[in-house]
């Protein structure tokens, strides 16, 4: 699956009967009462929603569980240049997405008090990010290159003992 303009999003839901229940914070709420057995969805208010985004949302439409806590968990993933952010708490495990961790709990507090009605002040947020494979091959090069230095010094600590 591909990132998808927001406007086919809408348009997808708008064609299954869906309405756009709450247009508040950084997600709208979008419902089909008829079609999808009072289910909901949270669409971010960005132009381009990624693929991640996308499975959440197509996974909101045909299943539904409630959130019963009020610590909701930020499962965040690296797609591209976003953070994918899915909640495991929310019906469906409602998806989102972030440009920075830093985001992270704001984005999720906003998803959360959208979706369930809570007051974000009563919100906690635990995030989890996983890195993905880019990340670990830049650790590793990282570690390369701290450990080609600490070599390094060791040579040239060794070369000027014998010299002495």
């Amino acid at each position: 699956m591909k990132p998808m303009a927001k406007r086919l999003v809408i348009r997808a839901l708008t064609l299954r009967g869906c309405l756009k229940l709450s247009d508040e914070g950084k997600h709208e709420k979008w419902g089909c009462p008829e079609t999808c057995g009072q289910r909901t969805t949270a669409v971010p208010r960005h132009n381009e929603i990624t693929a991640g985004v996308l499975r959440g949302i197509i996974a909101a439409m045909t299943t539904a569980e409630k959130a019963d806590t009020m610590t909701y968990t930020a499962v965040c993933r690296r797609e591209g240049s976003w953070w994918v952010i899915t909640v495991p708490e929310l019906e469906s495990g409602r998806v989102t997405q972030a440009r920075s961790l830093d985001e992270v709990p704001g984005t999720v507090g906003d998803l959360v008090a959208t979706m369930t009605g809570a007051d974000p002040a009563l919100i906690e947020v635990d995030v989890k990010a996983h890195a993905g494979a880019d990340t670990t091959r830049l650790g590793l090069i990282a570690a390369a290159i701290v450990a080609a230095a600490v070599l390094w010094r060791a040579l040239r600590h060794a070369a000027a003992i014998r010299l002495h």
